[in-house]
């Protein structure tokens, strides 16, 4: 719905949005009518971006240097490690420390654990919000072991009766909304498809044990 009326007013789309809408369709089967087709964030942010123009791209689309400079391959990952370190963790600087998170994820996993442990740091001062959720979604894509459930029961808990999710981070506007409920609905399937393949290993594991011990057993005593 958001989507049909977002046309409707300026035929102009929310990049990030979009970002999402292109991974839900892709790997959750969600028919979303997007042109795109991607399984990584990398991946999706790149065809997404590829054909807007510069000065949009990189003064309204992402509007933080690191960020930009990290899609154009034009900074190192040590670099905006650094700025991440100094950064204080803070309600106030967290789309600055996300957006830092995700510019070193462009540039490869050599920082991975000290990403986990800001993010972690950030997840626990802040309360349910869209970036709460961003937060949590970048955590799940850099080791979703350390996602606790808890986070993503809030996803059911602080649904809209239209099964939105709120966005009260810039005020009460649909753009807002529909990013906070396609992270939401992301983030959501992306844990739980991983939790269903957890739980098969565990599965697989048991049945192989138990096999292995009708084996020996029939081998000892025969």
């Amino acid at each position: 719905m958001y989507y049909k009326w977002r046309r409707t007013i300026d035929d102009l789309d929310d990049q990030g949005l979009m970002v999402l809408l292109v991974l839900l369709q892709s790997k959750f089967k969600f028919d979303f009518n997007v042109p795109y087709k991607a399984y990584g964030i990398k991946e999706s942010i790149s065809k997404i971006y590829k054909n807007i123009p510069e000065n949009t791209l990189k003064n309204e689309v992402f509007g933080r240097n690191y960020l930009y400079d990290a899609y154009k391959n034009e900074i190192d990952a040590e670099t905006v490690m650094k700025s991440l370190r100094n950064m204080e963790i803070s309600v106030e600087n967290g789309y600055e420390i996300t957006h830092h998170v995700l510019a070193i994820m462009f540039l490869g996993d050599e920082y991975k654990n000290q990403m986990i442990n800001i993010l972690l740091k950030l997840i626990n001062i802040l309360k349910f919000s869209d970036l709460k959720t961003e937060s949590i979604y970048f955590l799940f894509l850099l080791d979703p072991h350390v996602i606790k459930q808890r986070w993503i029961d809030e996803i059911i808990i602080n649904q809209e009766d239209d099964g939105s999710l709120f966005c009260d981070d810039y005020g009460e506007y649909k753009d807002a909304t529909a990013h906070h409920t396609g992270l939401g609905l992301i983030l959501y399937m992306s844990y739980r498809k991983y939790k269903r393949k957890e739980q098969m290993k565990k599965c697989i594991f048991v049945i192989l044990m138990v096999i292995i011990s009708i084996c020996m057993m029939k081998f000892i005593y025969r």
